[in-house]
């Protein structure tokens, strides 16, 4: 292994080819296929521009008004030998993470065999230590375009391929776990989602946010002044790829974008709690701060497993805490329902809820709840398939019996939480049915009241057929004398008369009533008839 190459940039391979692909093009595509249209290539394209390479040199407002990272560099020469770090360097900007990882790819040293050490210059003119960059952490919150670019302007060769694959399931939410062994490197990638819950006014840092947010106040009854809750998607996404053992990079990416102010999982949050002195504490943030950095791990399988298990700790946690707050929700919503039960609501409900917004929020529930259902038995099923991995065969002992154990444990809650969303979905499922059977049966009370007021109406027009000609007889004959026609007399032939007239013209227009259409119909066609008939006449003519 010529370990010179470690200090090449991809970036150099593709200004050498003098490739009319621009960089980030050149970086997810290979030069023997370069196929643009590949959706890998274009959801990475589309998220990182070309032009973001020159606004993260020129240190563009957007590349370094945020603390997106910290790095972590040590030596890694071997087990017995302590590590030596680099230095702190504190939260770094986009701009400035890139001006640390391009020392490593301007190096001039033939680093890994003849000299261990490189040297750089202070502001004196002395020439500063700077030991090598062995093992690397990279830490980086709600992963931009200017931090993405930095790592593709400035990543060796050998990792290439492997940021290919975390950068596009990282910006298109897949789910991976385990390993993978190409011919020239070994690398371990963990990917998977969570959600995060999140009470009271959300922020986002982009606009155009990758993930996606859902106001879950549907699922309740509002309550006057009650908070607002959301759902947020969340990614974590873990790289550790390398030449040999001793020589690897981690990269991590985590979206804290849901609570960028109280979030213990952000690299302010991390400088902030950092201990200085000879006994420092610098908590490892891959690691979500478990470890000490200062005790570096030094396998990249061992050190995978305590990133594994760390962060699986935070996931099931977010898991327990979002299945209990759904389960509150369904089930309150539901005990409390007005239409299925006798109980009255109380006063600070807005309103009684119909059967037809039920149903629809029935739906909704099991949309949502089928949804995260699927999504964490996609991240049980990466577990069951990284618990046969061969690949870790051969990590320590300690490892084996801490880490392992712990993961599986772990794995189990997951399962029982994916059981608890299981019976959510069927209890929404049984509370839909009710409200259908509810909707039947007051369909047919509604029909049978409908039936019994039609068969009402009838009776009332029956007795009014009789009744109203009666009254209007009456009313015609206690008219003065001197108003009715000389034809009217005062007596009961004339009131049997009428009453009998009154009758048939009441009749009549019920039958033109209720027979208005067809009748419309044939006056329709009598018009078109004639009208034709006037038409050939005055062809004739």
């Amino acid at each position: 292994m010529n370990w010179e190459s470690e200090n090449k940039s991809y970036r150099e391979i593709w200004k050498a080819s003098a490739s009319e692909a621009s960089l980030v093009e050149f970086f997810m595509t290979s030069s023997e296929n370069m196929n643009r249209l590949a959706p890998e290539v274009k959801a990475v394209v589309s998220f990182c521009p070309e032009e973001i390479l020159e606004g993260l040199e020129s240190a563009c407002p957007l590349a370094t008004m945020r603390n997106v990272s910290l790095l972590d560099d040590r030596t890694n020469d071997d087990r017995d030998t302590p590590s030596e770090s680099r230095g702190y360097l504190g939260p770094l900007t986009a701009h400035k993470l890139y001006l640390e990882l391009k020392k490593r790819a301007r190096a001039t040293i033939e680093r890994f065999r003849c000299q261990k050490h490189d040297t750089q210059t202070g502001s004196d003119g002395a020439q500063l230590y700077l030991p090598d960059a062995d093992r690397r952490l990279i830490f980086i919150t709600d992963l931009s375009p200017w931090a993405m670019m930095a790592i593709m302007a400035t990543a060796s060769i050998h990792q290439v391929k492997t940021l290919r694959e975390i950068f596009y399931r990282h910006l298109t939410f897949e789910s991976f776990i385990g390993t993978q062994s190409p011919n020239s490197y070994e690398y371990s990638l963990m990917d998977f989602q969570t959600f995060s819950k999140h009470f009271g006014w959300l922020l986002i840092y982009h606009s155009g946010s990758l993930r996606n947010v859902t106001d879950l106040s549907f699922l309740t009854r509002q309550m006057t002044g009650s908070a607002l809750d959301f759902l947020c998607e969340a990614k974590v996404s873990v790289l550790i790829t390398g030449s040999d053992p001793c020589r690897w990079v981690a990269y991590c990416f985590v979206n804290t974008y849901f609570d960028q102010e109280n979030s213990e999982d952000s690299v302010d949050a991390y400088h902030e709690v950092r201990e200085f002195g000879e006994d420092s504490i610098q908590l490892d943030p891959l690691t979500a701060g478990h470890l000490d950095a200062n005790l570096p791990i030094k396998g990249p399988r061992e050190y995978f497993l305590a990133v594994l298990q760390a962060r699986l700790r935070l996931i099931k946690a977010e898991w327990h805490v979002l299945v209990k707050r759904l389960e509150t929700l369904v089930l309150e919503y539901i005990e409390t329902c007005a239409i299925l039960t006798t109980h009255q609501p109380t006063s600070g409900y807005n309103y009684i809820p119909t059967v037809r917004e039920c149903n629809a929020w029935a739906l909704r529930t099991m949309k949502l709840l089928q949804q995260l259902a699927q999504t964490l038995k996609t991240t049980i099923k990466q577990f069951e398939s990284f618990e046969v991995d061969a690949t870790f065969a051969t990590v320590t002992a300690h490892a084996s019996t801490s880490c392992i154990p712990a993961i599986s444990t772990m794995v189990e809650d997951l399962r029982r939480y994916l059981q608890n969303l299981e019976l959510l979905i069927e209890t929404c499922n049984c509370y839909a049915k009710e409200l259908s059977l509810h909707s039947r049966y007051a369909g047919v009370h509604d029909a049978k009241a409908q039936t019994k007021m039609a068969a009402n109406g009838q009776k009332m027009a029956f007795i009014m057929f009789f009744v109203t000609p009666i009254a209007l007889a009456a009313s015609v004959l206690s008219m003065q004398p001197q108003v009715l026609p000389d034809s009217i007399k005062l007596n009961g032939a004339s009131f049997f008369i009428l009453v009998i007239l009154f009758m048939i013209l009441m009749s009549s227009a019920g039958g033109v009533l209720l027979n208005w259409g067809r009748i419309k119909h044939y006056m329709k066609r009598d018009l078109r008839l004639k009208s034709s008939e006037r038409d050939l006449e005055l062809q004739e003519l």
